[in-house]
């Protein structure tokens, strides 16, 4: 009996929950903040990404993997917000929306009744993305996309 107890105790001390790193707002305060990792399929309002998910770590800024999880950290917290808020069952396309994280070149986002769109535009100094921002991934999930 002991030994068993053991086990359980030892599972339920696996260790800190694992973590993020993503803006708190839009990237020119240049705030990180360390967030748990979203669950993207939770329900309602749950998300789809194209293309494999970067395993959950601490990345830098200005990589594809920082872009995902901001992003990603951004829709959750946004839809749970909102999903409380007005009680929301679903998005207007359906229980899951999809989410392109970089359509191409242009300083936009949009929401076109099918997916989230995000897309990138070089400038002088740096590319900008508009998935990197979480006041407009926020922005974008509630332009048209709640039902």
């Amino acid at each position: 009996m002991a030994k068993r107890r053991q086990k359980v105790t030892r599972r339920h001390a696996a260790g800190p929950e694992p973590t993020i790193r993503a803006w708190q707002d839009d990237p020119g305060t240049g705030f990180l903040m360390d967030r748990p990792v979203p669950n993207l399929a939770q329900r309602p309002l749950a998300f789809s990404f194209d293309g494999p998910t970067p395993k959950p770590a601490s990345y830098q800024p200005g990589t594809a993997e920082f872009r995902y999880w901001t992003a990603a950290e951004a829709l959750r917290r946004g839809a749970d917000f909102w999903a409380q808020i007005i009680s929301l069952q679903r998005w207007q396309p359906g229980p899951v929306l999809k989410v392109l994280l970089d359509e191409g070149l242009d300083l936009i986002a949009f929401y076109d009744r099918n997916a989230l769109n995000f897309f990138h535009r070089p400038s002088p100094s740096i590319t900008v993305f508009s998935d990197e921002s979480p006041d407009i991934v926020c922005h974008e999930i509630t332009q048209y996309s709640i039902r």
